[in-house]
Order: C-alpha cells, then structure tokens, then sequence
C-alpha cells in the first residue's frame, strides 16, 4: 500500500476512534434516562423475562396515539438478549449506529467531494456536539442519521452502471426500517422513492423487477405492523390519519409557518455543525429583535447582543450560500454521478421541507437528526468554492475553515462533560442514569423491603423523576407508586417529595412532617410523613 494510502488509512481510523470514545465514554453513568426510556425499558424488560410478549407496534409519535413501527423495539431487544437488560444497554443500538454513521457519511461524501474534503468532514462530524448529545440514550429517533444516509446511498448506488444486486435490497431494507423511526419519514421516504423511480422509468434507467425487489423488502421489515393492522381491522392506521388531520390554515399563518420553517433549519444547520445556536426552540433564530432583548441580570450585555449578532449573520451566510452554491452545482457539474448526487440531496431536502412546514411551529432543534447531513454538504461546498477563489493550499485552507467549529464543539463537548462529572445533569428537563441509581439508592436505603412507596412532589420533577425510579425500584422487587393516584395512603407507608433543591422548596412542604432529606445537587429528595 503506497504511503498516502497509509496516512489516508491512519486518519480515517483515528476519526472513526474518536467518535466511538466520545459516543460511549462513561455510558452508563452518563445515559439520559427520561421516563420515555424507562417506559421503554420496563416494556423490554417484561418481553425479556417472558412475562409479555414483542409487540407488533413501537413506541406513540409525540402528541398522538398513533404507533410507530416495532424497530426500535426490536433493535432493543436484540441488545437485551445479547448484554443483558439495562438502560444502557438497551442504548446500544442507537449508539452503534451513531458510529457507523462517520463512515457511511464518508463514502456518501466521496460520490461530490474529494478524499481530502471528505474527512475533513466526517472528522467534524465525530465530534458534533448535536450528534454526540443525540447518540448517547436510548430513543427511536436517534438512529435516522445512519438509515436516512443509507437510503440516500442505496440510491446513489443504483444509479450507477455496476451496481450490484445487493442494492435494491438494502434501499428497501433502510427505507423500511426508516418509516419506523420517524414519523416524518413515514411521509418523506416514500415521496423521494416516487419521484426517483417516476424519473428513472421515464429515462428507462431502471427495470420493474427492482422496484418490486425494494418494495418486497420494505414490506418485509414492515410486516408486524401489517399483521397488526390486519388484526384490528386498521385501527393504527386511523389513528395515523386522525393525527395527521390539521385545520385549514389563513394564508397568513401558512407564510408564517414557511418562516417558521426557514429559521429552523437555518438553526439546525448552524448548530450542528458549529454547535454555536442556543435556542432549542428553532423558531426564534429569524427574530433579531427579540434575540437581542437580552435580560438585564446577564452581565456583558454588549458581548452577549454581539455574539446573538454574529450568529444571526453567520447562520444567514452560511446557509442560504450554502444552498446556491447547491442549487448552482446542479446546473453546472457536469459529471452525471456528481450530478446524482447534488440532486437527490437537493430532491430529499426539498421534500422534507415541505413535509414540515405544517408543524414547523412545534418542532425543535432534535427534529432535524433526519437532515443531519445537510450542513456538511453545504460545509463542503463551501471549502470547494473557497479552494477554487483563493489561491492557497488546500489542506492549510481546510484547517483554517474548520478551526472555529471544531473548537465550538469541542466547548460544547467539554462543558456538558462537566456537568455531568460534576453530577449536576439532573433537573426538571434531565435525568441520568448515574444520578437516577443514586437517588433510587437512597430511597432503598430510607424504606424497609416491603414498604408500599410514594412519590409526590413538584409537577415537573415528578414527572421527569418517577418512571425512571419506578423502573430501577422495581428491579429491586419495591412497591413503587404515585401519590396523587393513590385512593388512600396508610401512615406505614412511605412517601417522598422530590423538587427543585432551593430554599422555597420547603415552604411546600406545610402539610407533611420531614423525616429525612438528602440533596442531589440541583434535586433533593425528602422523606415525608402526612400530619
């Protein structure tokens, strides 16, 4: 093998290793455990010990009573017969295929941008703040980066003269799985797979025999959900039209919703790749005026509207250039592979745009792990059009372009590091799993091993903290119940308030004895007796 290769080979697997260590270093004790992924896990649990049988459906789309597919389930499954049954190792699958996702973007990458571009990449990638945060629990959204890009590959490759067999299986194969990941892809998959192949029997680029393979497969990794339907007479699939069921809208709040639309991915592009957009909520990047209204209590208000500034001018800059010099690249490249490529990224964004202009004004920033990949084509673009205006080495221009959103992820990294080596993750919108095990300790340690438990509290925290406590309460055989859906609770019972740790907190507490309390940094947890 020739020495570049070598160098090449050197760095491609120095990259893959820093995001394995950066997406699996301290798992456990650093896992998001929310009460979506203890539902999950108590659900898992029960059909691992044989005391429930697989469903056929997965998990409800926020909001709805509509079901997603079972491949998240199945995929946890998998991981729990394999490493055992625990929240982080039902996190496994997610995170593996997070890691597979850096190669899988190199070589979707190496169908436009050369070698030197493509790493540079999928070296920024390993190490995107919003990618690592969105791998490292367990949740049916976290794996669309890795099925998402191997449907768009999938693609690529049957519009190639040699493509193998094989592709058509895996298209259907990741399409399939994709639909049950998202409920945005339920609409944005099949609308790309129609266009295309509408395209590529009118230029006769492709036989009926490989669209009927990629629709056996789909409905091959489809068909619990199929037998599901059949068994109650379709009663998920009303359910799916019944939540997708929206108001007319004025033309008015349409505009607004296109808006809307606009400053989220303008948003998600910006901090997925420069990790410098703060706003969860993606529809507030457009309003300047209300970004600069900055509160009086933060200190530096100068800097703080200059960096809101700079943010607003770079996010415009970056992706609305972005996206004419795609746009362009589809009129001038000349390669027809290239060509595919730029036009299925142009095709699938374009789809999916429209797709989420009626609930643009619900979403947030984590919605867009379906278009992950679109900042770092446009990223490319950039680097290839700034190679071509300025005469200066490339990889020294590669470096010096990188330079600022590899330091800003690498500040985000650090800083949520911190936090959770300090212990202080856990709040009304966090839980982890090292802290949960901590606080279900002292709960164990607090109770006698056939009390009847209960947990009140403020209403957030209560919501956050009780089926994570619930499910680690239970693995240790105690009776783990919610005091306000309790008929009647017994003086040798056991009750425990759980809020935020501030001096206010006890003023709410008139009506109980405090027993005992211990403080988790930002959560404390008290033991109480009714007076």
């Amino acid at each position: 093998m020739p020495k570049s290769k070598k160098i090449f080979a050197a760095i491609f697997a120095g990259i893959l290793l820093m995001g394995i260590f950066l997406r699996t270093y301290k798992l456990h004790d650093w896992l998001k455990f929310g009460p979506d992924q203890a539902r999950d896990a108590i659900l898992l649990e029960g059909v691992v010990n044989n005391q429930d049988s697989m469903s056929l459906l997965g998990p409800v789309a926020g909001g709805t009573n509509f079901h997603l597919g079972p491949a998240f389930y199945y995929f946890g499954y998998a991981a729990a017969k394999i490493f055992g049954s625990y929240p982080d190792k039902l996190a496994y699958p997610d995170v593996l295929f997070s890691i597979l996702t850096i190669p899988l973007l190199f070589f979707f990458l190496r169908k436009y941008f050369n070698g030197k571009i493509s790493l540079a990449l999928i070296f920024l990638a390993s190490i995107s703040y919003f990618l690592i945060i969105n791998s490292r629990f367990a949740s049916n959204p976290n794996s669309t980066p890795f099925f998402v890009l191997l449907f768009l590959f999938s693609i690529l490759q049957m519009t190639e003269k040699k493509e193998s067999r094989m592709w058509p299986v895996v298209l259907g194969i990741s399409a399939g799985v994709g639909v049950q990941l998202h409920t945005f892809l339920i609409f944005i998959m099949p609308m790309v797979l129609l266009i295309v192949f509408a395209r590529l029997l009118w230029k006769k680029e492709i036989k009926w025999k490989k669209i009927r393979v990629i629709i056996l497969f789909f409905l091959l990794v489809n068909a619990p959900q199929i037998l599901s339907e059949i068994r109650s007479n379709g009663a998920n699939t009303r359910e799916f039209f019944f939540s997708t069921n929206s108001k007319s809208k004025s033309f008015g709040a349409v505009a607004r919703d296109i808006q809307t639309n606009i400053s989220c991915q303008i948003n998600a592009n910006v901090n997925i790749v420069f990790a410098v957009a703060k706003n969860e909520e993606c529809r507030d990047f457009l309003r300047l005026n209300k970004n600069l209204k900055i509160d009086k209590k933060i200190p530096n208000q100068g800097l703080a509207r200059s960096f809101i500034l700079f943010e607003f001018l770079f996010g415009l800059v970056f992706s609305i250039g972005g996206y004419i010099l795609l746009w362009k690249s589809v009129k001038k490249e000349e390669d027809v592979l290239k060509k595919n490529f730029i036009q299925i990224v142009l095709l699938y964004n374009s789809v999916s745009f429209l797709i989420l202009i009626p609930v643009a004004s619900e979403i947030s920033l984590r919605y867009f792990t379906i278009l992950f990949f679109i900042p770092f084509v446009l990223l490319g673009l950039w680097i290839k059009f700034l190679a071509d205006k300025i005469k200066i080495n490339k990889i020294i221009l590669i470096l010096l372009i990188l330079a600022f959103p590899l330091f800003s992820n690498m500040i985000g990294v650090y800083k949520s590091a911190r936090i959770l080596q300090a212990s202080q993750a856990n709040d009304s919108e966090n839980s982890i799993l090292g802290e949960m095990e901590k606080i279900a300790e002292y709960v164990i340690l607090n109770t006698k091993p056939k009390d009847i438990i209960y947990l009140t509290g403020e209403r957030t925290y209560e919501y956050r903290f009780f089926r994570p406590l619930k499910y680690l309460l239970e693995r240790k055989d105690r009776i783990f119940l919610e005091a306000e859906n309790a008929q009647k609770i017994n003086s040798n019972d056991s009750i425990f308030y759980i809020g935020k740790n501030n001096q206010s907190i006890r003023e709410k507490l008139d009506e109980y004895q405090i027993l005992d309390f211990k403080e988790f940094n930002k959560v404390i947890i008290f033991k109480v007796k009714k007076i």
